[in-house]
Protein backbone atom coordinates (compact mmCIF):
# COMPACT_ATOMS: atom_id res chain seq x y z
CA UNK A 1 0.00 0.00 0.00
CA UNK A 2 0.80 3.04 -0.91
CA UNK A 3 -1.14 6.13 -1.70
CA UNK A 4 -4.49 7.45 -0.35
CA UNK A 5 -6.17 10.68 -1.13
CA UNK A 6 -9.77 11.79 0.65
CA UNK A 7 -13.01 12.50 -1.80
CA UNK A 8 -12.37 15.95 -3.52
CA UNK A 9 -9.02 16.08 -2.67
CA UNK A 10 -6.53 15.83 -5.35
CA UNK A 11 -3.40 15.43 -3.08
CA UNK A 12 -2.13 12.21 -2.86
CA UNK A 13 -1.04 11.40 0.89
CA UNK A 14 1.45 8.78 1.90
CA UNK A 15 -0.13 5.58 3.75
CA UNK A 16 2.30 4.16 6.45
CA UNK A 17 -0.42 1.18 7.43
CA UNK A 18 -3.24 -0.35 6.76
CA UNK A 19 -5.08 -3.37 8.56
CA UNK A 20 -8.37 -5.27 7.84
CA UNK A 21 -9.98 -8.23 8.99
CA UNK A 22 -12.98 -10.17 7.37
CA UNK A 23 -16.67 -9.98 8.20
CA UNK A 24 -17.23 -6.97 9.94
CA UNK A 25 -14.38 -4.72 8.85
CA UNK A 26 -12.93 -2.33 10.89
CA UNK A 27 -10.35 -0.13 8.48
CA UNK A 28 -7.93 1.58 9.92
CA UNK A 29 -5.27 3.87 8.33
CA UNK A 30 -2.52 5.24 9.94
CA UNK A 31 -1.21 7.75 7.81
CA UNK A 32 1.11 11.22 7.11
CA UNK A 33 -0.58 13.93 6.03
CA UNK A 34 1.49 16.25 5.10
CA UNK A 35 1.57 20.05 6.01
CA UNK A 36 -0.91 19.45 8.70
CA UNK A 37 -0.09 19.88 12.26
CA UNK A 38 -0.76 16.67 14.66
CA UNK A 39 -4.89 16.05 15.09
CA UNK A 40 -6.66 12.85 15.50
CA UNK A 41 -9.62 12.46 12.72
CA UNK A 42 -12.93 10.18 11.56
CA UNK A 43 -14.03 10.72 8.53
CA UNK A 44 -17.40 10.54 6.83
CA UNK A 45 -15.77 11.60 3.49
CA UNK A 46 -15.26 8.50 0.68
CA UNK A 47 -11.18 7.58 1.24
CA UNK A 48 -9.14 6.63 -1.89
CA UNK A 49 -6.55 4.19 -1.40
CA UNK A 50 -3.73 3.84 -4.44
CA UNK A 51 -1.93 -0.01 -3.74
CA UNK A 52 0.56 -1.37 -5.86
CA UNK A 53 -0.81 -4.66 -6.44
CA UNK A 54 -4.64 -5.05 -4.77
CA UNK A 55 -7.93 -4.07 -4.09
CA UNK A 56 -10.21 -3.79 -1.26
CA UNK A 57 -13.65 -2.78 -0.46
CA UNK A 58 -13.32 -1.73 3.82
CA UNK A 59 -15.13 0.56 5.98
CA UNK A 60 -14.35 2.40 8.69
CA UNK A 61 -12.31 5.26 10.55
CA UNK A 62 -9.21 7.60 9.93
CA UNK A 63 -6.22 8.08 12.73
CA UNK A 64 -4.40 10.86 10.98
CA UNK A 65 -0.71 11.83 12.62
CA UNK A 66 1.26 14.38 10.90
CA UNK A 67 5.20 13.72 10.79
CA UNK A 68 7.75 16.53 12.14
CA UNK A 69 9.34 17.29 8.69
CA UNK A 70 6.90 16.87 6.21
CA UNK A 71 8.41 14.90 2.89
CA UNK A 72 7.34 15.24 -0.66
CA UNK A 73 4.45 13.17 -1.66
CA UNK A 74 5.70 10.41 -3.74
CA UNK A 75 4.93 9.45 -7.32
CA UNK A 76 4.13 6.32 -8.46
CA UNK A 77 6.17 5.28 -11.39
CA UNK A 78 3.04 3.29 -12.75
CA UNK A 79 -0.66 3.57 -11.95
CA UNK A 80 -1.76 1.82 -9.10
CA UNK A 81 -5.20 -0.06 -8.30
CA UNK A 82 -7.16 1.69 -6.48
CA UNK A 83 -10.17 0.79 -3.84
CA UNK A 84 -12.58 3.32 -2.46
CA UNK A 85 -13.42 3.06 1.42
CA UNK A 86 -16.84 4.73 2.01
CA UNK A 87 -17.05 4.65 6.14
CA UNK A 88 -20.53 2.93 7.21
CA UNK A 89 -22.83 5.30 9.64
CA UNK A 90 -21.95 4.37 13.33
CA UNK A 91 -24.18 4.70 16.19
CA UNK A 92 -23.54 6.65 19.13
CA UNK A 93 -22.56 3.74 20.98
CA UNK A 94 -20.64 0.56 19.19
CA UNK A 95 -22.17 -2.84 19.60
CA UNK A 96 -20.31 -4.63 22.16
CA UNK A 97 -20.38 -8.41 20.48
CA UNK A 98 -17.69 -10.36 21.67
CA UNK A 99 -15.00 -9.96 19.49
CA UNK A 100 -13.66 -12.47 16.89
CA UNK A 101 -9.82 -12.22 16.17
CA UNK A 102 -8.59 -13.79 13.69
CA UNK A 103 -10.07 -17.21 14.12
CA UNK A 104 -10.45 -16.63 18.08
CA UNK A 105 -14.22 -16.42 19.75
CA UNK A 106 -14.43 -14.82 23.32
CA UNK A 107 -14.30 -16.90 26.23
CA UNK A 108 -17.35 -16.02 29.44
CA UNK A 109 -16.25 -16.23 32.63
CA UNK A 110 -18.29 -16.43 35.82
CA UNK A 111 -17.65 -15.82 39.46
CA UNK A 112 -20.80 -16.75 40.98
CA UNK A 113 -21.09 -16.15 45.06
CA UNK A 114 -23.89 -16.91 47.57
CA UNK A 115 -24.52 -17.04 50.99
CA UNK A 116 -27.23 -18.40 52.87
CA UNK A 117 -25.66 -20.21 56.09
CA UNK A 118 -23.68 -17.60 58.32
CA UNK A 119 -21.40 -18.49 60.91
CA UNK A 120 -24.10 -16.30 62.79
CA UNK A 121 -27.31 -18.15 62.07
CA UNK A 122 -29.61 -15.29 62.86
CA UNK A 123 -28.09 -13.97 59.49
CA UNK A 124 -29.14 -17.20 57.62
CA UNK A 125 -30.80 -16.83 53.86
CA UNK A 126 -32.82 -19.22 52.22
CA UNK A 127 -32.38 -19.39 48.32
CA UNK A 128 -28.88 -16.68 48.10
CA UNK A 129 -26.48 -19.88 47.54
CA UNK A 130 -28.88 -21.74 45.46
CA UNK A 131 -29.47 -19.06 43.29
CA UNK A 132 -25.69 -19.14 43.18
CA UNK A 133 -25.22 -22.40 41.61
CA UNK A 134 -28.86 -22.13 39.75
CA UNK A 135 -27.41 -19.28 37.81
CA UNK A 136 -24.48 -21.07 37.14
CA UNK A 137 -25.61 -23.82 35.63
CA UNK A 138 -27.83 -22.10 33.48
CA UNK A 139 -25.10 -20.30 31.79
CA UNK A 140 -22.57 -23.66 31.61
CA UNK A 141 -25.42 -25.08 29.55
CA UNK A 142 -25.74 -23.31 26.20
CA UNK A 143 -24.96 -24.12 22.53
CA UNK A 144 -21.39 -22.53 21.32
CA UNK A 145 -22.49 -20.00 18.73
CA UNK A 146 -21.51 -17.48 21.59
CA UNK A 147 -18.23 -18.12 23.59
CA UNK A 148 -15.25 -20.36 22.81
CA UNK A 149 -15.88 -21.38 26.42
CA UNK A 150 -17.65 -20.96 29.73
CA UNK A 151 -15.19 -20.81 32.55
CA UNK A 152 -17.47 -21.01 35.93
CA UNK A 153 -16.22 -20.85 39.80
CA UNK A 154 -18.87 -20.84 42.62
CA UNK A 155 -18.25 -20.17 45.96
CA UNK A 156 -21.26 -20.69 48.11
CA UNK A 157 -21.67 -20.74 51.98
CA UNK A 158 -18.65 -21.65 53.72
CA UNK A 159 -16.50 -21.18 50.72
CA UNK A 160 -17.06 -17.75 50.52
CA UNK A 161 -15.30 -15.41 52.49
CA UNK A 162 -13.63 -12.02 51.98
CA UNK A 163 -10.30 -13.20 51.25
CA UNK A 164 -11.72 -16.28 48.41
CA UNK A 165 -14.23 -14.03 46.77
CA UNK A 166 -11.06 -11.43 46.06
CA UNK A 167 -8.50 -13.64 45.33
CA UNK A 168 -10.83 -15.32 42.98
CA UNK A 169 -11.11 -11.84 41.16
CA UNK A 170 -7.48 -11.84 40.90
CA UNK A 171 -6.57 -15.48 40.28
CA UNK A 172 -9.52 -16.93 37.98
CA UNK A 173 -11.31 -13.80 36.88
CA UNK A 174 -7.25 -12.68 35.76
CA UNK A 175 -7.36 -15.39 33.10
CA UNK A 176 -9.92 -12.92 31.04
CA UNK A 177 -8.07 -10.85 28.48
CA UNK A 178 -9.74 -7.85 26.35
CA UNK A 179 -11.83 -9.97 24.00
CA UNK A 180 -13.60 -12.28 27.19
CA UNK A 181 -16.78 -11.53 28.79
CA UNK A 182 -16.81 -11.49 32.34
CA UNK A 183 -20.15 -12.02 34.56
CA UNK A 184 -19.67 -11.61 38.54
CA UNK A 185 -23.22 -12.90 40.82
CA UNK A 186 -22.80 -12.03 44.01
CA UNK A 187 -26.13 -12.69 46.32
CA UNK A 188 -26.25 -12.28 49.91
CA UNK A 189 -26.42 -9.34 52.79
CA UNK A 190 -25.73 -5.99 51.56
CA UNK A 191 -25.17 -3.69 54.66
CA UNK A 192 -24.28 0.32 55.59
CA UNK A 193 -22.51 0.83 58.80
CA UNK A 194 -24.90 3.81 60.38
CA UNK A 195 -21.70 5.71 61.79
CA UNK A 196 -19.39 5.42 59.05
CA UNK A 197 -21.34 5.35 55.78
CA UNK A 198 -19.15 2.19 54.84
CA UNK A 199 -20.60 -0.31 52.85
CA UNK A 200 -19.98 -4.20 53.24
CA UNK A 201 -21.10 -7.58 51.63
CA UNK A 202 -21.29 -9.45 54.57
CA UNK A 203 -19.52 -13.32 53.80
CA UNK A 204 -19.88 -16.61 55.39
CA UNK A 205 -17.70 -15.32 58.58
CA UNK A 206 -18.56 -11.95 59.24
CA UNK A 207 -21.35 -9.87 61.12
CA UNK A 208 -20.78 -6.82 63.14
CA UNK A 209 -18.24 -7.97 65.57
CA UNK A 210 -15.97 -8.61 62.76
CA UNK A 211 -17.29 -6.58 60.12
CA UNK A 212 -14.01 -4.86 59.52
CA UNK A 213 -11.76 -8.01 59.38
CA UNK A 214 -14.16 -10.78 57.93
CA UNK A 215 -16.24 -8.38 55.91
CA UNK A 216 -16.17 -7.42 52.29
CA UNK A 217 -15.65 -3.60 51.99
CA UNK A 218 -17.44 -2.54 49.18
CA UNK A 219 -14.18 0.06 48.48
CA UNK A 220 -12.11 -3.25 47.65
CA UNK A 221 -14.64 -4.92 45.69
CA UNK A 222 -14.69 -1.85 43.85
CA UNK A 223 -11.53 -1.75 43.16
CA UNK A 224 -11.12 -5.33 41.95
CA UNK A 225 -13.48 -5.36 39.72
CA UNK A 226 -11.77 -1.82 38.08
CA UNK A 227 -8.79 -3.75 37.61
CA UNK A 228 -10.62 -6.26 35.88
CA UNK A 229 -12.51 -3.72 33.93
CA UNK A 230 -8.81 -1.83 32.50
CA UNK A 231 -8.10 -5.17 30.70
CA UNK A 232 -11.91 -6.24 29.86
CA UNK A 233 -14.11 -4.86 27.93
CA UNK A 234 -17.59 -6.11 28.73
CA UNK A 235 -18.11 -6.97 32.53
CA UNK A 236 -21.53 -7.76 33.89
CA UNK A 237 -22.61 -7.44 37.30
CA UNK A 238 -25.84 -9.12 38.68
CA UNK A 239 -25.88 -7.89 42.31
CA UNK A 240 -28.85 -9.28 44.77
CA UNK A 241 -27.50 -7.87 47.99
CA UNK A 242 -31.11 -6.25 49.50
CA UNK A 243 -31.81 -9.03 51.26
CA UNK A 244 -34.51 -8.93 54.69
CA UNK A 245 -31.57 -9.48 57.22
CA UNK A 246 -32.03 -10.30 60.92
CA UNK A 247 -33.32 -7.31 63.45
CA UNK A 248 -30.37 -7.88 64.93
CA UNK A 249 -28.13 -6.10 62.54
CA UNK A 250 -30.44 -3.01 62.88
CA UNK A 251 -30.22 -2.91 66.92
CA UNK A 252 -26.56 -3.16 66.23
CA UNK A 253 -25.92 -0.34 63.76
CA UNK A 254 -25.77 -1.76 60.35
CA UNK A 255 -28.68 -0.78 57.84
CA UNK A 256 -30.35 -3.54 56.09
CA UNK A 257 -31.69 -3.84 52.28
CA UNK A 258 -28.85 -1.63 50.89
CA UNK A 259 -28.50 -1.67 47.42
CA UNK A 260 -24.76 -2.01 46.70
CA UNK A 261 -24.66 -1.17 42.89
CA UNK A 262 -24.29 2.45 42.88
CA UNK A 263 -20.60 2.80 41.93
CA UNK A 264 -21.03 0.68 38.81
CA UNK A 265 -24.10 2.60 37.68
CA UNK A 266 -22.05 3.96 34.70
CA UNK A 267 -20.45 3.66 31.58
CA UNK A 268 -18.61 0.61 30.56
CA UNK A 269 -20.49 -1.85 33.01
CA UNK A 270 -23.47 -3.53 32.34
CA UNK A 271 -25.09 -4.04 35.88
CA UNK A 272 -28.22 -5.70 36.93
CA UNK A 273 -29.37 -4.67 40.74
CA UNK A 274 -32.33 -7.23 42.37
CA UNK A 275 -34.03 -4.32 43.84
CA UNK A 276 -33.99 -0.03 44.32
CA UNK A 277 -32.07 1.11 47.46
CA UNK A 278 -35.65 1.08 49.49
CA UNK A 279 -36.80 -2.25 48.57
CA UNK A 280 -36.19 -5.33 49.80
CA UNK A 281 -35.88 -8.89 47.28
CA UNK A 282 -38.62 -11.30 48.41
CA UNK A 283 -38.11 -14.80 48.31
CA UNK A 284 -41.06 -17.70 47.84
CA UNK A 285 -40.93 -21.53 48.44
CA UNK A 286 -43.00 -21.44 45.53
CA UNK A 287 -40.22 -20.12 43.17
CA UNK A 288 -37.76 -22.43 44.82
CA UNK A 289 -35.57 -19.07 44.69
CA UNK A 290 -35.38 -15.24 45.21
CA UNK A 291 -37.90 -13.53 42.46
CA UNK A 292 -34.83 -11.93 40.85
CA UNK A 293 -32.99 -15.09 40.29
CA UNK A 294 -36.37 -17.00 39.24
CA UNK A 295 -36.84 -14.09 36.60
CA UNK A 296 -33.53 -14.18 35.65
CA UNK A 297 -33.75 -18.34 35.05
CA UNK A 298 -36.75 -18.08 33.16
CA UNK A 299 -35.13 -15.52 30.91
CA UNK A 300 -32.17 -17.85 30.35
CA UNK A 301 -34.19 -20.87 29.78
CA UNK A 302 -35.14 -18.95 26.35
CA UNK A 303 -38.20 -16.61 27.31
CA UNK A 304 -36.03 -13.49 27.15
CA UNK A 305 -35.46 -14.70 23.28
CA UNK A 306 -37.89 -11.33 22.18
CA UNK A 307 -36.28 -11.75 18.77
CA UNK A 308 -36.14 -15.38 17.94
CA UNK A 309 -32.38 -15.14 17.16
CA UNK A 310 -31.50 -18.55 19.04
CA UNK A 311 -29.41 -16.21 21.36
CA UNK A 312 -30.34 -14.28 25.03
CA UNK A 313 -28.16 -11.04 25.01
CA UNK A 314 -27.61 -8.54 28.03
CA UNK A 315 -30.32 -5.91 26.72
CA UNK A 316 -33.05 -8.50 26.13
CA UNK A 317 -32.00 -10.30 29.87
CA UNK A 318 -32.02 -7.28 32.21
CA UNK A 319 -35.09 -5.59 30.58
CA UNK A 320 -37.13 -9.25 30.89
CA UNK A 321 -36.07 -9.71 34.45
CA UNK A 322 -37.08 -5.79 35.10
CA UNK A 323 -40.39 -6.24 34.17
CA UNK A 324 -40.82 -10.05 35.12
CA UNK A 325 -39.37 -8.99 38.89
CA UNK A 326 -42.38 -6.45 38.86
CA UNK A 327 -45.05 -8.72 38.46
CA UNK A 328 -44.02 -11.53 40.80
CA UNK A 329 -43.94 -9.15 43.61
CA UNK A 330 -47.28 -7.43 42.64
CA UNK A 331 -45.17 -4.19 42.18
CA UNK A 332 -42.94 -4.54 45.81
CA UNK A 333 -39.42 -4.93 44.32
CA UNK A 334 -38.19 -3.37 40.67
CA UNK A 335 -34.56 -4.15 39.38
CA UNK A 336 -31.91 -1.94 38.33
CA UNK A 337 -30.45 -1.51 35.35
CA UNK A 338 -27.50 -0.03 33.90
CA UNK A 339 -26.21 -0.77 30.02
CA UNK A 340 -22.73 0.10 29.45
CA UNK A 341 -22.16 -0.56 26.09
CA UNK A 342 -24.43 -2.13 23.46
CA UNK A 343 -25.77 -5.79 22.29
CA UNK A 344 -23.90 -8.01 24.00
CA UNK A 345 -24.51 -12.07 23.63
CA UNK A 346 -24.77 -13.97 26.61
CA UNK A 347 -25.91 -17.58 25.93
CA UNK A 348 -26.68 -19.54 22.83
CA UNK A 349 -30.19 -21.38 23.46
CA UNK A 350 -29.86 -25.14 22.46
Amino acid sequence: VSLYREEGDLRWNKLQSAACTTGDCNFLLNVSNFGVSRKSIRTSKSVTVAFDNLRINAAGGMDETAVSTPPAVPTPTTKPSVAVIKPEPTPATQPAVPAKVQGFKSRLFILSVGVSKYKDQSLNLKYAARDALALARAFKDQGGDVFEEVNILTLTDQKATRQSILSSMSSFLGRAVSTDVVLIFLAGHGVQVADTGSFFFIPHPANYDNLLTEGLSWYGFEEAVKRIRKRVKNVVLILDTCHAGSMKLALRGVRRSQDLSGPFMREGFYTLAAAQSNEVAFERSSWGHGAFTYAILEALRGKANLNDDGKIDVIELFHYVERRVAELTEGRQHPRIHMGGGVLPLKALD
